[in-house]
């Protein structure tokens, strides 16, 4: 953006307070949704338009939720919205149906089962965004346990905290080309972003990490705000299996996420990570013996992190 549009555009988010659409997808992962509901319901930022919205999971119970926020809630939740889909979309197709059915100037996903940290994270989150004129704000997140009783580590870590801090977007593209290291439960959007963009629909659960390299190879600056905002909880789609890559589920999103915004752009990329994407690439595929004899230290790698992880999570389980 230039600088005369980020003179007006300043202008302008000073003018009022805005609104705020926070947007809780569900799909059978409802063990946890009034955690979520309640965190959102505790905020402190005094203009919310909470929506929830069910991808036709078949036991979502309105009824239960509607009492439970008629209980929980305060003044600053301005409008309700519960939406249930009459057949399910995927997580791709159901974000963008329901940010056309909003009507706040920012736009923030809390998925069903994470929690913002406390409860002044989305006001921080938004001050911060405001004060840098930003369309798409990403911020810290804590991995915690699926009932948020055990804290387990900060994400991103401080090494790639300062990537995304100092990095122009093409640096960046280049880097998320092998570690998508911008949550998605963290990221608060400006309106304004999805009138360029939308989730891309040729994904059907990938929603996040397309994004970011498609933007970020546009010129698009991702502002990072190193202050944790999100409680993100072990055992959703990309965590459960240890990482994304682990995920059967994810398996063919990823394949897609490799060919189309990855592969054609791979002669760019500086000569280790363009052989770790070859190593990440090949390793969605059916694997013959070479694989781990040419890629053995990438391997080597990924298996001491995932066995750091299992480390950190067995210490904090056993307090």
């Amino acid at each position: 953006m230039n600088m005369k549009n980020g003179v007006q555009n300043i202008q302008h988010l000073n003018s009022r307070i805005h609104l705020i659409s926070v947007i809780v997808l569900t799909y059978k992962n409802q063990m946890y949704i009034k955690e979520t509901l309640k965190s959102i319901l505790e905020q402190d930022y005094p203009r919310i338009e909470l929506v929830i919205s069910d991808d036709a999971s078949g036991c979502f119970n309105r009824e239960d939720i509607e009492r439970f926020i008629q209980e929980h809630q305060s003044n600053n939740i301005e409008s309700l919205v519960i939406n249930i889909n009459e057949k399910n979309l995927g997580t791709v197709k159901h974000a963008n149906f329901i940010i056309s059915k909003t009507m706040g100037d920012f736009i923030k996903f809390v998925p069903c089962g994470d929690k913002f940290y406390n409860s002044n994270s989305l006001k921080e989150l938004y001050r911060f965004a405001f004060e840098n004129d930003s369309i798409l704000t990403s911020s810290a997140v804590l991995f915690c346990s699926q009932d948020f009783k055990i804290n387990y580590y900060k994400h991103p870590n401080s090494i790639r905290t300062k990537k995304l801090m100092s990095l122009s977007p093409i640096e960046l593209f280049k880097y998320l080309c092998g570690f998508n290291i911008i949550a998605a439960v963290s990221v608060l959007y400006r309106r304004d972003f999805f009138k360029q963009y939308t989730f891309d629909e040729r994904y059907r659960l990938l929603e996040d990490w397309p994004m970011w390299l498609r933007v970020s190879r546009e010129g698009v600056k991702i502002y990072h705000l190193d202050l944790i905002t999100m409680c993100y909880a072990d055992g959703g789609i990309s965590s459960k299996d240890s990482d994304a890559f682990r995920s059967k589920t994810l398996r063919e999103d990823l394949l897609t996420c490799y060919k189309l915004e990855i592969i054609p752009y791979i002669n760019e990329l500086n000569f280790i990570t363009k052989q770790f994407v070859k190593y990440k690439f090949a390793s969605l595929n059916k694997k013959r013996k070479y694989f781990y004899v040419k890629y053995a230290l990438f391997i080597a790698y990924d298996e001491l992190k995932h066995y750091i992880k299992f480390l950190v999570k067995s210490r904090g389980s056993n307090g």
